[in-house]
């Protein structure tokens, strides 16, 4: 299980057939400005898919 906090390192773990993988929101929020954590989510998801 790893911890990710950014596109990049979501994609890495997923590269790397992690079977889980928590979503760090504040980095979203924060430095983002995005308001909510389901909004991080489901952007970490839609950058990890393509």
């Amino acid at each position: 299980m790893l911890t990710a906090y950014t596109c990049p390192v979501a994609r890495s773990i997923e590269e790397a057939w992690v079977l889980i993988m928590l979503v760090g929101d504040t980095v979203g929020m924060v430095e983002m400005g995005i308001e909510s954590t389901r909004d991080v989510f489901r952007a970490l998801a839609r950058k990890t898919r393509n």
